[in-house]
This record gives structure tokens, sequence and C-alpha cells, in this order.
């Protein structure tokens, strides 16, 4: 009997109390699971399910029993494999289409202790100060000992508005702090962008949606009728992106990439497995959005998957610098199999690579440039300011060329001051911009 699966590259994920899984589909056999099993386990297993129906001190149902023991089997795997019930189910549509209730957080499991991926753009979690690499020891002063990510997502979720306790500690600073924030509805806009210095250009993608490919090269031809087509170069900020819907993110790539120029290697990714349907792999196509116009791809530590597969091409390729923090490290892709109409297993299935051949599972993307989220502090800021002092600004000067002022106008110290990592890949970007313009 042929099932439909369904694979994914993003993360188990946490938007406020609401799993994530986004899927795009994929034809594969069904196996013939039975023949596989083993005669004594399986003996082994009854005697354990009659013992407990017997003797345990409260009658439960076989359902119940039978639930628990797939969950059972499934937390002896990866922290990515997880049972879905009917509820996970119907969040799916929910959550590609990028509205949902929730806090707007996304977790992972590291050693049994909740670890936060990256609070979503404009959300409750961003807001109230939840940043990549915080710990969640306890919700609503509950600790969560043994609580695997399924309970985790259960506690946390609720009605719109309803407040949500939780006591958090960051791994760099080891500070401990306790963050009260309301659940609300998350609308996740997947592209944002902007104009740098009158022709540089800035796009943000959050995450991989079915629409962002679309969206994103929208946002590019609006920057380029801005500049009047003379849009130097491009900062691609991919920070705190946990990832997708896997094919838009392999396009995302592609759309950067012009597969005459790459020679026989025209890999965006490609993924292993052990059965042949999960091996995959995606190739560049011909066009290039922006014309070989230099590229810096913003990444950190929340950076993972779909984010990943997108800077691991354009850096293999060396289409783009890769600038900011290491990132996450999650290079497994889940297969969706349902069980019937109301149920399926998530699996991990297949670890995908980069063009290259490096494996992103746990060990991520290195940026070329690696450059910390630095905060300014007044004292710099007022150094930054007069480091920038010139002849113009002396009382008396001498009058000159006018184009001059336009130029010292153009100073980042608030951008710098705002986000140290962007002011850095703006700088960059010129020095791109005019190595190529003397070449």
């Amino acid at each position: 009997m042929r099932k439909l699966l369904l694979t994914t590259c993003c993360l188990i994920s946490l938007l406020g109390g609401v799993l994530l899984v986004n899927f795009t589909a994929l034809g594969a056999n069904n196996t013939n699971a039975e023949s596989l099993l083993d005669a004594s386990s399986v003996k082994h297993f009854g005697k354990v399910f009659a013992h407990i129906k017997q003797y345990y001190v409260k009658k439960i149902s076989d359902n119940k029993l039978f639930i628990g023991a797939i969950r059972g089997m499934l937390s002896a795997l990866d922290p990515h494999s997880m049972y879905l019930n009917e509820r996970d189910l119907k969040t799916l549509k929910m959550h590609t289409e990028g509205d949902f209730v929730g806090l707007g957080v996304r977790l992972t499991q590291e050693k049994g202790i909740v670890k936060v991926i990256s609070p979503l753009d404009d959300t409750p979690a961003e807001k109230a100060g939840i940043k990549p690499g915080d710990f969640i020891l306890s919700i609503d002063d509950m600790p969560l000992i043994d609580t695997s990510l399924k309970q985790v997502i259960d506690k946390m979720r609720g009605k719109i508005g309803t407040p949500v306790k939780l006591t958090v500690i960051n791994e760099k600073d080891g500070k401990l702090r306790q963050i009260t924030l309301k659940r609300a509805v998350i609308h996740v806009k997947s592209v944002k962008s902007k104009l740098l210095n009158r022709h540089f250009g800035y796009i943000r993608i959050t995450n991989f949606q079915q629409q962002t490919v679309r969206k994103m090269i929208a946002a590019i031809s609006r920057l380029k009728r801005q500049t009047n087509n003379q849009l130097y170069g491009l900062i691609l900020d991919l920070r705190n992106n946990p990832g997708g819907l896997l094919k838009p993110s392999a396009d995302v790539a592609d759309a950067f990439l012009d597969s005459k120029k790459l020679g026989k290697n025209k890999l965006i990714f490609y993924a292993k497995g052990r059965i042949e349907s999960a091996n995959l792999k995606d190739l560049a196509t011909p066009k290039d959005v922006l014309h070989g116009a230099p590229i810096v791809v913003l990444i950190n530590g929340g950076s993972a998957s779909g984010a990943e597969i997108v800077a691991g091409a354009l850096q293999d390729h060396k289409r783009a610098i890769i600038m900011g923090e290491h990132s996450f490290g999650k290079g497994s892709i889940q297969t969706i199999l349902p069980l019937n109409k109301k149920t399926a297993l998530k699996l991990t299935t297949a670890i995908y690579h980069t063009p290259l051949g490096h494996a992103i599972q746990t060990k991520g993307i290195a940026p070329d440039i690696e450059v910390e989220q630095l905060t300014l502090q007044k004292k710099q800021e007022e150094a930054n300011f007069l480091s920038k002092i010139r002849e113009i600004h002396l009382g008396n000067h001498l009058k000159g060329d006018k184009k001059l002022k336009k130029e010292i106008k153009q100073n980042n110290t608030k951008l710098a001051t705002e986000d140290y990592q962007l002011y850095e890949a703006l700088n960059l970007l010129k020095s791109l911009h005019i190595l190529k313009s003397s070449k």
C-alpha cells in the first residue's frame, strides 16, 4: 500500500504553545514493518502490557497505554521525532499560513533541557527579552524536570491574553530571569525589506513559507525601482530564522545562484537517509536575481535548518560572505507518516549537506567573518561621533563641494548602536561594491 510521506526541514518548534511542522509532499512505499519485528520483543512487550492491565493501581484504557508506548519509543530517538495527535495535525495548515496563537518562541531540547532557538519578530517573546540560547527552567513555577518537548508545548498553550510565567537562564551570561508574558495572535511576516544608504538593500527572512520566494523577489524589485536600478548590493538577514518549508528555503538560495556560472557542482543541498525516497537534492537554475551584485548574509545561533541551507549554499558557491555568529546546527529532515486520518508519526529520516558535502547537523555554519552582537554604550557612541569630525564641522571653514556634505551626513552611528552586526554588514557590503567597481 502506497502512502503519502510529508517531509520537513523545520525544527520541532513551539510558537507559544503551538506545534509547528511545515512540510512538502514526497511519495514513498510503505515498509512492511511486521516482517521486521522480533518475536521475543513482541512477547516481552505483551507481558508488560498485561502486567499493567492487571496490577496497576488504577484502571487504564488500552488506547492510553498504546499511545504511551508509542511516545516512549520515540523518546528513545532524537528530539525531533514525535507522535502527532489530532490537535497537532490541525495546526499544520495554520502554521504554514503564518497565523496562530502563542508567545512567538521556537524551542528545541538539549540534554533534556528546553532551549530557545529564537524568538519571532514583533511577538510577546521578543518584546519580553527572550533570546536565543535561553534555557527555560520552569513554566508557571512548575520545574521542567524530565518533561518532554511535547509536554512543554501543552503547558504553554492557552487562550489569547492569558499570562505565562517563565523562569529562564541564558547560556552565555548565566543570569536567572523571571519573565511574564501574555499569549497573543502571532502574525508571522516572512519577508521584510528596506533601503540602506540609498543604494544598498536589506531583506530579512524570518522563516520559510510557501510564498517566501515570491515575496522576496518582489521586495528586491521594489528596491531596484527605489534606486533607479542602481542596487549596489544586498544584506540578507537570516538571524533567528529557525527554518520552515524545505523547498522555499532552497528556492531562496537558487534566486541568487546562476547555474551557468557554477561549473559541474550545481547543488543547493543534498540529503541522505536509509531509504531511497529519503535521498533528496535540489539543483540551481539559470539567472541570478541580483545579476552578480555582492551579498552579505547575516546569521547567528538562532539560524537553523532552512536558514542554514541558504547560508551553506551561498557560502560553498562563494556567492555571498557569511557574517555574524555560528549557526544552530539543525541539519536533519523529518517525515510525517500518517497512521490514520487523525494521527501521524514524525520521524527523522535524513541528514542534509551543503553543496561541498558539509553535514550541518550539530556542526552548523561557521561565518566567514565572525561578528558578535555588541551593544555600544554612550561613551562609545560619543567616541564614534568624535571620530567622524572633519574640516566641514569646524567654524569658518572654507566652502567646498556640496556633495561632500551629503556624504558626511551618511554616517551610520545610529545603526551601529541599534544593530552592530547590521552596521558591520553594511560596511562590508560597501567595501565589496567598491572592490567590484574597481575591477
